[in-house]
């Protein structure tokens, strides 16, 4: 019963052929050691095992009471293996499953016998299975199954690795058995994700820094984004939308994998607030998936539109930064899918990504316009500067010549390169002028209080009258580093102060000699002016009142 019950290959109800029985348990060993054997790390006790078995099988006769001739020591591995060791019906109808079965998936041995292995492949895995399944039929060589998932007794999925072989009838050739040894490559598939998410993670920074460099814009970094995605995660329909988080309005503007009759979306505005609970996920920061948008009550109001774009399965994650939802990263399928916890991890951090770079791009358009902005501002005063009447200088605290619009040509012949750097002194102002440019300067920068002088200079054109503002410009901390002064020329206000004042006093001599009373008043009626006859005048009648 033992044999039987480890080996079914070896019981003649499960082997129609009139094999003697050493003959069938050596050929039945022979293989579950050699499959094992191609997979196992080959420690010195197993290696010992192999040679001992080897020696058995290769013997032309085994005594029945040979103690070597025991399948105990197979047994053994077998029972104690982190494998899966089973065998099958040709449909994969499983026959036997080791202890290890208990392990990995979380069923007995007892509980899994009888039960197809189809039952418990995902969904998304079973075509890839069936192929390898039908290949695997059509030839004696030892075959290795792409990495699929099996459910577990609890409802998750483990990723394996199967290694398997048909076993023939020696008389018909016909299959009656498969046996498979199927190993959980969980931490394997992990560090294969974690690889594949930096190798994603890397060739995106790498392309999107190279783009950056080239000043390519948001719409171009973008589409290479999720043309990436493609390469990655083929048959995914991956489209992405900017987004208004204060309106609630989304545009698509990107589809990859979409049938065309999805394109004439593009551009299209959406308001989110027609699907229940989605802003209030992306607010969270979190992504929301619906694994069947054709029967989720959140997604009624748009059906028609995800039947359009042939999307069955669905994921959305929002990219944010600085606290804003700028847009969303949709992930779609047109079969019924669930997202890996790998797929969730990688489109979030592509998702991440995104958000940065369009900070990035954002921040960098906001400070070209800022630049350019502050150019233009800079052009143009500098050309107020540069065409205004008024003498523009800086000077720093040792009071050198820092900066001078063209205005000074008007008033020397010395040329602006030759006064930067240089101070009144060293250009040979009127020592009096200099002395109260100079005091005057010093004082502001003491007091940083502004200041206002006038003074008459001699230049090209003559005797010239002069209004000099002199303001302190200060650096962040407060500190005066320069000083600004507007010079004015104030000749013709002068001239007409002096002509007025002429005027007025003509015209006051002529009223006070004249033999009549006169007088000026305001519109409240108050005396402004009265000449001298009428001062007389009222002297006197002042004095005979009294």
């Amino acid at each position: 019963m033992a044999k039987s019950y480890y080996f079914p290959l070896l019981s003649k109800s499960n082997n129609q052929s009139a094999l003697p029985p050493k003959t069938m348990y050596r050929k039945s060993l022979q293989h579950i050691i050699n499959s094992y054997k191609e997979i196992l790390p080959q420690d010195d006790t197993f290696k010992k095992f192999l040679s001992e078995v080897n020696n058995i099988v290769s013997e032309n006769e085994l005594s029945d009471y040979d103690p070597i001739y025991n399948p105990g020591d197979a047994i053994l591995i077998i029972e104690n293996s982190t494998d899966i060791i089973a065998v099958h019906e040709p449909d994969l109808t499983c026959t036997y499953v080791s202890p290890a079965c208990k392990t990995i998936l979380g069923y007995s041995s007892e509980e899994f016998r009888g039960m197809s292995a189809y039952d418990y492949i995902h969904p998304d895995d079973i075509a890839a299975v069936g192929q390898a399944h039908e290949e695997l039929l059509k030839s004696d060589d030892l075959k290795i199954v792409t990495p699929y998932r099996l459910r577990k007794k609890n409802g998750d999925y483990v990723w394996v690795e199967a290694t398997a072989k048909v076993i023939r009838d020696e008389i018909s050739g016909d299959i009656i058995k498969i046996i498979a040894i199927v190993r959980d490559i969980s931490k394997r598939k992990d560090f294969e994700n974690q690889l594949m998410q930096g190798n994603i993670r890397l060739e995106l920074l790498n392309a999107i820094m190279e783009m950056r460099a080239a000043n390519k814009p948001a719409e171009v970094i973008i589409r290479y984004v999720l043309e990436s995605l493609k390469e990655y995660f083929p048959g995914l329909r991956i489209s992405y939308t900017t987004l208004d988080e204060r309106t609630g309005m989304q545009s698509l503007d990107f589809f990859i994998n979409f049938p065309p009759e999805a394109e004439k979306m593009l551009g299209r505005k959406i308001d989110l607030n027609v699907v229940p609970g989605i802003l209030t996920a992306f607010k969270k920061n979190v992504p929301l998936i619906i694994e069947d948008a054709y029967n989720d009550e959140r997604l009624a109001n748009v059906l028609e539109d995800f039947k359009t774009r042939g999307t069955r399965s669905v994921a959305y994650f929002p990219t944010r930064y600085d606290n804003y939802l700028i847009g969303i990263l949709s992930i779609g399928s047109q079969e019924l899918k669930s997202l890996t916890p790998f797929e969730i991890s990688a489109f979030n951090e592509v998702s991440r990504q995104l958000a940065t770079t369009l900070r990035e791009i954002r921040l960098a358009n906001e400070k070209n316009n800022a630049v350019q902005s502050l150019s233009k501002r800079e052009r143009e005063l500098r050309t107020l500067l540069e065409n205004t009447p008024d003498l523009i200088v800086r000077c720093d605290r040792e009071l050198r010549y820092s900066y001078i619009n063209k205005a000074i040509e008007g008033l020397t012949s010395i040329p602006i390169h030759r006064i930067i750097g240089r101070t009144n002194e060293e250009l040979g102002m009127a020592p009096g002028i200099a002395h109260l440019w100079n005091k005057r300067a010093k004082r502001v920068f003491r007091t940083g209080q502004e200041e206002s002088v006038e003074f008459e200079a001699d230049t090209i054109h003559g005797k010239r009258f002069y209004q000099v503002n002199i303001i302190p410009e200060h650096d962040g901390s407060g500190f005066i580093e320069n000083l600004l002064f507007i010079v004015r020329d104030i000749t013709d206000r002068k001239n007409a102060e002096n002509f007025l004042r002429y005027s007025e006093e003509r015209f006051r001599a002529f009223m006070d000699n004249i033999p009549h009373m006169a007088f000026i008043k305001d519109a409240q009626g108050r005396y402004v002016y009265i000449n001298n006859h009428l001062r007389r005048h009222l002297m006197t009648m002042e004095i005979q009142f009294f």
